[in-house]
C-alpha cells in the first residue's frame, strides 16, 4: 500500500488519531512520524515524540510541520517525511506542512470527526491515567478544531 501518498492524521483530542496510526502501521505498515517537541514526558517511556530541549529544538532544520500547544512547540523535518507515511497533526500544523512543504509527497489530510462527549471521555480517561503514574493533577485540554480536510471519517 506505500506509494507516493503521506497522510496528515487530524482531529480533536482524544479522537483517536495515534490509535488509528497504530492500526495503519499494524496493518499496512505505513509508519508515522514521531513529532519532536520540548514538552516534558507524560510518563515513562512515553511513545510518539522525540523530547528536546528548547535549545535542541532550535537547531532543527528543514522543518515542515511546526505548531505551538499550551506553551510548548512540536513539529516535523522534511527527513521524517520522506522516510515516513503518516504524520499526527493539528490544524496550525497542517497550515504549515502546505506552506513549508516542497517535497515529492502528496499531502492528504484526514479528519476523524468523532463526537465531542466521547473525545472528552478519552481525555478525560488519559488524564486520570496520566495523574495516578505521575501523581499530579494534570489539567483538562481544550478540543476545539476547525480546518479544511479532505477526508473525514466518523
Amino acid at each position: 500500500m506505500k506509494n507516493n501518498n503521506f497522510i496528515l492524521l487530524m482531529g480533536k483530542s482524544g479522537a483517536g488519531k495515534s490509535a488509528v496510526a497504530k492500526e495503519l502501521y499494524k496493518r499496512y505498515g505505513l509508519s508515522s512520524i514521531s513529532s519532536y517537541t520540548t514538552r516534558q514526558p507524560r510518563y515513562e517511556n512515553e511513545q510518539g515524540h522525540i523530547f528536546v530541549s528548547d535549545d535542541e529544538f532550535d537547531m532543527l532544520e528543514d522543518m515542515v510541520g511546526y505548531t505551538e500547544f499550551d506553551g510548548n512547540r512540536y513539529c516535523a523535518t522534511s527527513e521524517q517525511v520522506n522516510t515516513h507515511e503518516i504524520y499526527v497533526i493539528d490544524p496550525a500544523g497542517v497550515d504549515y506542512f502546505t506552506e513549508a512543504y516542497c517535497g515529492n509527497k502528496r499531502p492528504i489530510v484526514v479528519y476523524l470527526d468523532v463526537p465531542d462527549n466521547v473525545c472528552f471521555e478519552r481525555v478525560r480517561q488519559l488524564r486520570d491515567q496520566c495523574q495516578n503514574e505521575l501523581g499530579e493533577a494534570l489539567p483538562v485540554l481544550s478540543m476545539g478544531m476547525s480546518a479544511v480536510f479532505e477526508l473525514a471519517i466518523q
